[in-house]
Order: structure tokens, then sequence, then C-alpha cells
């Protein structure tokens, strides 16, 4: 089992992803494409900051889990947020994998980015996703189900991930979760997601999107967070 050379490439500046150099969707645009994310009753200015809120938010989080975060450059009202993670990742995460790690499915032509891979204090493997607000009004089960679905794909042909995900003394079960963050600073939340057809439901709004793509038009909701 060899480690094959990356083959995606990802512009934060327009939120897109390139899977051989070809442009695929993002697996939040493909929940908002496909409906499962429907925000268009909240006004957009409120959109707008919880967006700006959760881009600084998983910034501010990548630092602290590759152990370089700076606190003074963090905005004061998003504190709270960190605080609410390190309680829980200090109770609950014995050993963090990955973070921010990149994943993609080249037999589905899809890519997406997950907040951690961990192993946690039920001695399980993990595929994490933190958020700023309501898991379930982002379809946090289907977002993760992809995630996961991506990275045993990745595995079958990465040899450090197949390592960090069954190898070892890791349990050959991966699970996966939502953490909400709280912005009062107490310990975040889990949401642990067992529903094996999660994953089929994924692809299913993946094909709906695919079939949009055919369109010449670019997809306003293609964005990754």
């Amino acid at each position: 089992m060899l480690q094959a050379a990356c083959p995606l490439a990802f512009d934060p500046a327009v939120h897109e992803y390139r899977l051989n150099w070809i442009r695929v969707p993002s697996v939040t645009g493909v929940l908002k494409g496909s409906g499962y994310i429907d925000l268009s009753g909240i006004p957009h200015a409120v959109l707008e900051a919880a967006r700006a809120r959760g881009t600084r938010v998983h910034a501010a989080l990548h630092y602290l889990l590759e152990d370089d975060l700076d606190l003074s450059t963090v905005d004061e009202g998003d504190r709270g947020y960190l605080e609410s993670a390190q309680q829980y990742l200090a109770k609950h995460v014995t050993r963090a994998i990955r973070a921010e790690c990149r994943l993609w499915s080249e037999r589905y032509q899809c890519a997406g980015t997950t907040d951690l891979i961990a192993v946690h204090d039920d001695g399980f493997a993990s595929i994490d996703d933190f958020k700023t607000g309501e898991p379930s009004d982002v379809a946090a089960d289907l977002q993760t189900a992809a995630y996961h679905g991506f990275a045993l794909e990745m595995a079958n042909h990465d040899y450090p991930l197949w390592l960090d995900l069954m190898g070892g003394n890791t349990p050959k079960i991966v699970r996966r979760r939502s953490i909400r963050l709280f912005k009062d600073g107490r310990e975040a939340r889990e949401t642990l997601y067992h529903d094996h057809r999660d994953y089929a439901r994924f692809l299913n709004a993946l094909t709906v999107v695919h079939d949009l793509w055919k369109r010449p038009a670019p997809m306003p909701w293609d964005e990754e967070r």
C-alpha cells in the first residue's frame, strides 16, 4: 500500500477545490445545493457575521491543535469558543491525529475539509467537525458521513492515513461526531452519528449537484464553510 501524491488543490480565497486539476463541489456546497442546508430565511448580515465568526474560530482552533496559538491574536468575542473547545479536548481527546484535514473522493468527485481526526477517550478514531452554531442546522450528520466515507476511500491508497485510522492499537471502527462550541466558554457538546444510511443520503445529494454542475453558470452556494 503506497501513499500517492496529493491530487487535491484548494483555493481559500474562492473556496474552490480542484481534484486532478478539475473543479469539484465541496461537501458543504453539496448540502446547500441539494437543500439539506437551507439558510434562505436568515438575513444576509446575520449569515455573513456567522460565516466570518466561523472562519476566525476555525483558524484559531487549527493553531490550537497544532500547539501554535497566540491568544493575543484572537478576537475577544471569540475566546469563549476556544475555551469551550479546550475543555472538551482536554477531557475527551487522547491523541490528535490530523487537524484541518483535506479529504476527497476520486470515485465520487467531491472534496472537503474536516476539522480534526483524533482518538477519543472511548478508544476509537473519530472524524470530528467543530460547530459554532447548531450542528443540525448545517446537516452535520451528512457532512461528517461524507468526510468519513472519503477518508476510508483515501486510506486504501494512503498508508499513513490507514495507520492513523485502523493501524496499530486503534480499533477498526472509525466514528464521527460534531462538536458544538459555546460562546460563554462552557465545555463543548458532542453529537455522535451512527446511522449507516447517512453516506448514501449524501451521495444522493451529490448526484443532484453533479447534474446541476452541467450548467455553465457557477453555483453561488459552493462554499466550504
